[in-house]
């Protein structure tokens, strides 16, 4: 028989057919591509806007915490939401907004 043997300590890697495949980092361009391909008016959570946001979570919600960023809209306990005209409103001049 050509079926290969497990001997103790060999483990058979097996991949799960609905095993989830690893997510690319989000590509942040420039200031001027950037406000042309966010919408001007909906909504938007963080995963689409971090696209256009060259700074991480962490920062933004530092940012948010402070007045210097758009606040966001929880629509419910486990959707939070925010205003794409908040955020282009940001991006015009970021040192200058205050929300």
């Amino acid at each position: 028989m050509n079926e290969q043997q497990n001997y103790p300590g060999q483990h058979e890697q097996k991949t799960h057919p609905l095993e989830c495949k690893r997510r690319t980092p989000a590509v942040r361009g420039t200031e001027r591509d950037l406000a042309s391909s966010l919408p001007t008016v909906g909504m938007c959570r963080w995963d689409t806007l971090s696209r256009f946001v060259p700074i991480s979570r962490e920062t933004w919600r530092k940012l948010v915490k402070a007045g210097k960023a758009p606040k966001p809209v929880k629509l419910s306990e486990r959707c939070t939401m925010y205003s794409n005209a908040e955020v282009h409103r940001w991006m015009s001049d970021p040192t200058a907004y205050r929300s």
